[in-house]
């Protein structure tokens, strides 16, 4: 959040949009690549050496390329050249989202945040250097972003176990179900995350992806860390729960605490945020309070929806990860019609197109909850 922030301080809104772009597909590219499997991971259903994420990373590069290639058709104005940005800083992210999951399957939630975060710091850290040596192009910054992932991944390799365990043949198919049921929900998950950054550059143009993007940096990312903080460690724990009231239990123990701290979260940005775009940015980004109550009203619908996609990972079995898998793409898919619809009445329009397709999902993931419990 910070480092963006820097960043478009830095840049004006155009670069700014064009790095914002490049940084939600790598986070796609980074969240497809483990293809599920570091899902599996932490939930303690597979141990994870290199062996096995050297293929499936194999694999997921071959899909990524894919997708990269179709997106390529849509956002051709970035140029061909950063896609090899895209694809370091997927294959190093991916990586570093297996050597976290090791950690955190392992219960050891101290080393896996280190891990996880790594890239956020070194990221951080070349913020700090443009902003005193200063910086003359945003490719510059597209290329600190994929070296910090690349850093964090060999930080992480120096922990990873090289023995290769013995599975039966039966045991590999089962796995490879529960993967891909794992991939699609996550897959569905990080496009209903930057969908509205995808929607905007191709409706309302690169200067409003900057400007949207330093308004979801300010506004929605605070809530984005928020859901993952409550999701990570809801995750473990309640596959551990032994009994349906106690998982219940915690589910709503989780969810009163995250709307709590997020309600506080949501008065203090409201009332800071104007004033300081006004005394850091001046003129170069102007933020609407209608688009801040927009990224609001996303942020608790958002939060909530993290709570429920957690529990649903840690309850649902093969089936139940299937049907919300495909629930999960049907959330999306209508979130992206919907937000090119309202696309007509600016960046606001988006946000809510994209809220209500993350209420759709909190509604499936309600009822699959209440089968699994």
């Amino acid at each position: 959040m910070v480092t963006n922030t820097i960043y478009a301080k830095l840049l004006d809104a155009e670069s700014f949009g064009r790095l914002m772009l490049v940084q939600a597909l790598a986070f796609l590219l980074m969240g497809v690549l483990p293809m599920g499997f570091d899902s599996l991971i932490a939930r303690r259903e597979i141990a994870a050496p290199l062996p096995i994420i050297r293929q499936v990373l194999a694999i997921g590069f071959g899909v990524s390329a894919i997708c990269l290639y179709l997106t390529y058709l849509y956002l051709e104005n970035l140029g061909a050249e950063l896609f090899l940005l895209l694809l370091v800083a997927g294959v190093t992210g991916a990586a570093v989202r297996f050597f976290a999951a090791i950690e955190q399957g392992s219960l050891r939630f101290l080393r896996s945040q280190t891990i996880a975060q790594m890239p956020n710091l070194i990221y951080l850290a070349s913020g700090a250097y443009f902003a005193i040596f200063g910086i003359s192009s945003w490719i510059e910054a597209g290329i600190a972003f994929a070296f910090s992932h690349f850093v964090a991944a060999l930080y992480g390799l120096r922990l990873t176990p090289t023995a290769e365990p013995k599975l039966h043949h039966d045991r590999i198919a089962d796995l490879w179900q529960r993967a891909l049921a794992l991939i699609g929900i996550f897959a569905s998950l990080l496009l209903l995350n930057h969908i509205a950054l995808f929607v905007a550059a191709g409706t309302l143009g690169l200067r409003d992806v900057g400007i949207l993007g330093l308004a979801t940096t300010l506004i929605a990312s605070p809530f984005r860390l928020l859901s993952h903080g409550v999701g990570f460690t809801l995750l473990p724990r309640l596959t551990a729960c032994g009994t349906r009231a106690r998982r219940k239990r915690l589910i709503f123990q989780e969810l009163a605490i995250g709307i709590g701290l997020a309600s506080f979260g949501a008065v203090s940005l409201f009332l800071i945020v104007p004033p300081f775009v006004d005394a850091i940015f001046g003129g170069d980004y102007r933020i609407p309070m209608s688009l801040i109550a927009a990224l609001l009203f996303l942020g608790f619908v958002r939060l909530i929806a993290g709570v429920a996609t957690a529990a649903v990972n840690a309850l649902a079995n093969t089936r139940g990860l299937h049907l919300f898998n495909i629930t999960g793409w049907a959330s999306a898919a209508l979130a992206g019609l919907l937000a090119f619809k309202l696309s007509e009445f600016g960046a606001d329009g988006i946000v809510y197109g994209v809220a209500i397709g993350w209420a759709i999902r909190v509604v499936f993931a309600g009822f699959f909850i209440r089968q699994s419990l």
